[in-house]
């Protein structure tokens, strides 16, 4: 089975109705590389690379086919790892993400920020936050508009053919919008725009389903929200994304209460500042 198979079976579920899917099409896409990895190691076809903590953020660039090429480390994203204080974090994400709120005139107040592992739920206490895979400074919680910046190291969701994964996408409607260009340092910025209904646990898509584009007019209107999020990848395992989520009963009435321009989410999720280095 190649990747592109696996990843028409992972879009088939997210249209399917039984059983809810519980998870952001990126997150679904990546556990679908995952068993693919999983099984080319078992068969000696291929074999995962380990970078270390100084190399995790050599950012790739986007070659002609939308794959990725290897680059040298950028200068600013050097300075930030040199000075990088992992307790400082959550200020440093709630400063720069409430630079861009204000320039869109928006003020959610405190953010909730959360630092932990992938694929464990349990947060990491203060004191650990080198141990973090991931970092999430969310606002907005319980209204109707929100606003998230996440730093994350996780190799099946920087990897593989962004072009071809945000034109499938878009082909079989899981994605509303979609595009891949680069930013200023040569990094792959994928845009997407996506509606969903949430789960009990809340947007975080957990228990809920990605509604594509054929479903739109079967969903309950009150049900429906709507998630505007920019991925920057900045190296083989490490990415940052900006996302801004309203609930609305359409998407010509979500993209209407959007108020964070699409350049901004990228300007932030690309910034150079917002980096970490990998776990040991």
């Amino acid at each position: 089975m190649t990747e592109r198979d696996l990843s028409t079976l992972v879009r088939d579920h997210v249209t399917s109705d039984e059983p809810p899917f519980a998870l952001s099409p990126d997150t679904a896409i990546g556990q679908g590389r995952r068993v693919v990895r999983r099984r080319r190691a078992i068969a000696g076809i291929a074999c995962a690379a380990v970078l270390t903590a100084g190399a995790a953020v050599a950012a790739p660039r986007l070659a002609d086919d939308g794959g990725s090429s290897g680059k040298g480390i950028d200068p600013a994203i050097q300075q930030a790892l040199d000075e990088y204080d992992a307790e400082e974090m959550p200020r440093i994400m709630d400063e720069h993400a409430k630079a861009v709120l204000a320039d869109a005139g928006l003020d959610f107040g405190m953010g909730e920020f959360v630092a932990g592992r992938v694929n464990s739920d349990d947060p990491l206490p203060l004191g650990r936050m080198d141990e973090a895979e991931a970092m999430t400074i969310s606002y907005g919680r319980n209204t109707g508009h929100r606003f998230s910046l996440e730093l994350l190291h996780a190799g099946s969701e920087a990897e593989g053919n962004a072009r071809e994964d945000c034109a499938n996408s878009l082909a079989d409607g899981t994605y509303l919008r979609c595009a891949v260009t680069l930013s200023d340092r040569g990094d792959v910025v994928v845009t997407r725009f996506w509606a969903f209904t949430p789960g009990l646990r809340g947007l975080n898509h957990d228990g809920g389903s990605v509604v594509p584009r054929s479903r739109l007019d079967d969903i309950d209107p009150r049900a429906l929200w709507f998630e505007l999020n920019v991925k920057v990848i900045k190296s083989d395992t490490f990415l940052t994304r900006a996302s801004e989520t309203v609930k609305a009963p359409d998407q010509a009435a979500a993209e209407s209460r959007l108020q964070v321009r699409d350049a901004a989410l990228a300007e932030l999720a690309a910034d150079p500042d917002l980096v970490m280095p990998r776990p040991e």
